[in-house]
């Protein structure tokens, strides 16, 4: 994208505008993310990256102007005019933003999901993995249950058995029987069977 100029005083010489970078007459936005206030020549890094918790709007900014993904508005500057950028603050673990959400808060991931502080979306728990809503982590389910669902640890049938962490039960073997809720299969004594 190739960017407005603009005369200096005094002279004839084409600089690139505020938001843009470039020489020779040829001026590139910068990228979201980055900003650059100020009408000159001059590479990429002329283009200032965001403080952590703001980004921009668009390409060619001349400011951040938004809060960035995992960060919500907190509160607005007591003298806030359009050009004033937001007050932003980190999204905790089990919480999540997305770029220029206009929230005063951040959304809470719902059961089966977590995530870690300053997230812009929710992870999904493996199979044989639990969590609550708002959690920052997920849970393993214990041996002898399973999850399917990602919300709740079942025990396992009679007849079958698990491992930490997972997602079904296995059937016993021949000759082999359990009690609901079990982690191992227990071998029928000589002479007898699992029926």
């Amino acid at each position: 994208v190739t960017g407005t100029k603009k005369i200096s005083a005094g002279n004839s010489d084409c600089e690139c505008d505020a938001g843009y970078f470039g020489s020779s007459g040829s001026c590139t936005e910068c990228p979201i993310g980055k900003f650059k206030t100020n009408i000159g020549d001059g590479d990429e890094a002329t283009c200032i990256f965001c403080e952590l918790g703001l980004n921009t709007i668009d390409t060619g900014s001349i400011q951040c102007n938004i809060c960035a993904e995992g960060f919500y508005e907190k509160y607005k500057a007591q003298t806030q005019t359009p050009k004033s950028k937001p007050i932003c603050s980190a999204c905790p673990a089990g919480f999540h933003s997305l770029l220029g959400q206009s929230s005063s808060s951040c959304q809470i991931c719902p059961s089966g999901t977590w995530s870690i502080e300053m997230s812009s979306r929710c992870t999904i728990c493996p199979l044989g993995y639990i969590s609550m809503q708002g959690s920052s982590e997920c849970t393993q389910c214990p041996a002898g249950t399973y999850s399917y669902d990602r919300i709740s640890c079942l025990p396992c049938y009679q007849g079958t058995y698990s491992l930490a962490g997972a997602s079904s039960c296995i059937n016993c073997n021949n000759n082999e029987f359990s009690a609901p809720g079990s982690s191992i299969c227990n071998s029928c004594g000589s002479g007898s069977s699992s029926s």
